[in-house]
């Protein structure tokens, strides 16, 4: 009995899936999904730089393009599959409930562009990503070195806060005891302060 792989890639436009035999590379069978509400442009403003996917256009694509490659292959080959492999564009995050539901799943949510997945080209959070900017200026160390030395306007973190009930940037915490300066564990006293300032903004937010 030979042994058959599923690979779903996740893109900007579409989801793709491939079916191959594991022992020998072949491909069986591929299917394409294009995404039809980020087609049509809905939760988009290209002026604003905003970028937004409905999590249902991921849902379906998935079932329609796995479904089509089983399909291709047959019931005999399809009984055979024995893995599943994804890989996405990321990052592209998404509010949640407390079960980790996506909000745009829930009722009064369902056309909420900041409810939507955040591309990474999505770029509205520009005056919350200098807020942060600022904030790290402000202390001896400042903690967005552990971040490539600035935050971006890219990404949900930025772009929805106070979206959603939040007025307080996020500030992003340094490894625990990392002592840049001398590339060990032992915190400095500046490095300590920075990191108690951190954690009290995030527990604000």
């Amino acid at each position: 009995m030979n042994a058959y792989v599923l690979g779903i890639d996740y893109g900007t436009d579409s989801v793709r899936s491939i079916l191959v035999d594991a022992s020998t590379g072949a491909e069986i069978a591929t299917s394409v999904f294009y995404y039809p509400r980020w087609k049509a442009g809905l939760y988009c403003d290209a002026s604003k730089n905003q970028f937004r996917q409905h999590p249902l256009d991921y849902l379906e694509g998935l079932e329609y393009t796995v479904k089509s490659c089983l399909e291709q292959a047959g019931p005999e080959i399809a009984a055979q599959v024995r893995a599943l492999s994804v890989d996405t564009t990321g990052s592209t995050p998404v509010a949640v409930n407390a079960d980790g539901t996506p909000l745009s799943l829930l009722p009064g949510f369902e056309d909420n562009p900041n409810a939507m997945f955040f591309l990474w080209k999505d770029h509205t959070g520009v005056q919350e990503a200098m807020q942060i900017n600022d904030h790290a200026s402000k202390f001896p160390v400042n903690y967005l070195r552990y971040v490539g030395g600035i935050y971006s306007s890219g990404g949900f973190g930025r772009s929805c806060c106070g979206r959603f009930g939040k007025t307080t940037p996020y500030a992003p915490i340094p490894p625990p005891g990392w002592n840049t300066a001398t590339g060990s564990r032992s915190c400095s006293r500046e490095e300590k302060r920075c990191r108690n300032e951190a954690q009290r903004v995030q527990r604000r937010t």
